[in-house]
């Protein structure tokens, strides 16, 4: 569900939470508004590139 939003939202050229919010997901059936705001939170996702990368590079056979 969240993929299909996604992409209707980038083809309508809406922003993330615009596009959850127009499919649905954020209400009394999907995410709370505390639960959006984390997802959304930039602070949330630092950090995580590194592993990303690392573990790209990894499955590529170029880092140990």
């Amino acid at each position: 569900a969240v993929h299909a939003a996604t992409m209707a939202g980038l083809a309508a050229g809406a922003d993330l939470e615009t596009a959850l919010r127009t499919a649905g997901l954020v209400g009394p059936d999907g995410l709370t508004e505390a639960e959006l705001a984390a997802a959304l939170d930039p602070a949330n996702a630092l950090g995580a590139a590194t592993a990303f990368v690392d573990r790209t590079l990894r499955r590529a056979g170029t880092r140990g």
